[in-house]
């Protein structure tokens, strides 16, 4: 039987309980715990009530992380936040999945959502089902964003071993930068069932705000530019993915009242994919705030 380490992370105290609770109750029973400790919140008295759940006291989760992978000689490592739920057959049928693909670097799944006290809840409006795949997902992750949502996520420590474990930089998208890297080399294998859980409350919600997330996304697709190219990417295509990412930054400033800064970054998201909206939000950009305001809310009244 494969080996598994669980890392959980990110400080939602109130929450943890139900999360470790949930991996006591898996199917696959070799595995081991690991909590990601930042040191805010009571992440590390609650952990020390459960059974065979070490500790790992880090600055940042990915710092967390990397301590976590290094300390651990376990085959697979599982991947799960503090605020979610995983089902109880999750650990054992992403290992039967990769232990038939020895080739694949990364197993994902599907998600259901549930409300604080976690029960069953609708999706988010913001949930968009999307397309999510296997096999070769580079071409996907570098042009066309991320489906892979990572608390799903089981990777394998050799392929961790192979491209390098996450990058620490905290004005980076981490997971995604991850993914890049391992897709390069390794497909990826996705379960089409819900066996993780997501509070609907919580659901990609970044703690610093949607502008740092999108900024931390562009700074990863830059970073993966340069292979891209080498390995045969369309320049054009490349261009037009980062005038998307610019204009959904620009759009972001603008929902954040900075108008100036919102109109530098759509100028130049336009001059590398010139479209109809980000015109439109180029425009906004002239405007005082408050009409932009107004202007959201009138729109919001005839949906």
């Amino acid at each position: 039987m494969s080996h598994v380490t669980v890392i959980v992370s990110y400080n939602r105290a109130r929450f943890l309980p139900m999360a470790l609770r949930s991996i006591a109750r898996q199917t696959h029973a070799d595995h081991d715990v690991v909590v990601i400790d930042l040191g805010t919140d009571d992440t590390g008295s609650i952990s020390s009530s459960f059974d065979r759940v070490a500790l790992v006291r880090a600055p940042t989760v990915s710092a967390g992380r990397n301590e976590a992978i290094r300390q651990t000689r376990a085959e697979y490592v599982a991947l799960l936040s503090s605020d979610t739920i995983a089902a109880p057959d999750r650990l054992r049928r992403q290992v039967e999945e990769l232990d038939r693909a020895p080739r694949a670097a990364l197993c994902y799944t599907d998600v259901s959502f549930c409300d604080e006290e976690g029960r069953a809840a609708a999706p988010p409006t913001h949930a968009t089902p999307g397309d999510r795949p296997s096999g070769d997902l580079y071409r996907r992750l570098v042009l066309g964003g991320n489906p892979i949502l990572g608390a799903t996520v089981m990777l394998r420590r050799t392929a961790l071993a192979e491209v390098g474990l996450f990058d620490e930089d905290p004005g980076i998208s981490q997971d995604y930068d991850l993914w890049v890297r391992m897709a390069r080399r390794h497909p990826f294998l996705h379960l089409p069932f819900a066996l993780t859980t997501y509070r609907a409350a919580t659901f990609a919600i970044p703690e610093d705000g949607s502008v740092a997330a999108t900024r931390r996304h562009l700074v990863a697709f830059e970073k993966s530019e340069q292979h891209a190219r080498a390995d045969g990417l369309e320049p054009r295509a490349l261009r037009r993915r980062r005038g998307q990412i610019l204009a959904d930054l620009g759009y972001q400033l603008l929902l954040a009242g900075s108008h100036r800064e919102a109109r530098h970054v759509l100028a130049e998201a336009f001059a590398h994919r010139p479209d109809p909206r980000t015109a439109r939000w180029m425009a906004a950009s002239l405007l005082p705030a408050e009409a932009v305001r107004l202007l959201r809310a009138a729109r919001a009244c005839f949906r």
